[in-house]
């Protein structure tokens, strides 16, 4: 994700991503958003439900470990588990399945040379995508 995007998720919920400032022995955030600009929606989305989630439960509020694309998907881990984050977590993580990961327009799962990932049609024709 470009610095721009990167910024204003950190400086929008310094709390959630406070993590940042840890050694990568504890948290994974100082590598910032390992995915496209294309989900940066999908994420601002989501980091605004934990935010609101932290800010009914100050007592335990929950941190983001580390955010990423693994196949074609985004992963979204977090330090504790909460039912109500872990949905929240996982309907993101379907989403972005139909979400390019590099523009934001509606996309699918691809593969080229067995690596996968979520584009819309006119990038997965550019890279040398097929569909799965």
């Amino acid at each position: 994700m470009n610095a721009d995007h990167t910024n204003q998720l950190f400086e929008d919920f310094p709390a959630l991503y406070w993590g940042r400032h840890l050694p990568v022995t504890e948290n994974l955030m100082s590598f910032g958003f390992c995915c496209g600009d294309g989900w940066f929606e999908l994420l601002y989305s989501l980091s605004q439900q934990i935010q609101n989630y932290n800010l009914q439960h100050p007592e335990i509020p929950v941190i983001a470990i580390q955010v990423k694309e693994k196949f074609g998907g985004l992963r979204f881990y977090v330090d504790q588990s909460v039912l109500e984050i872990e949905a929240a977590i996982a309907e993101a993580e379907l989403k972005s399945l139909q979400i390019c990961e590099i523009t934001g327009r509606p996309g699918r799962l691809h593969r080229r040379n067995g690596y996968y990932q979520t584009v819309c049609s006119e990038k997965a024709r550019e890279l040398g995508f097929e569909p799965v």
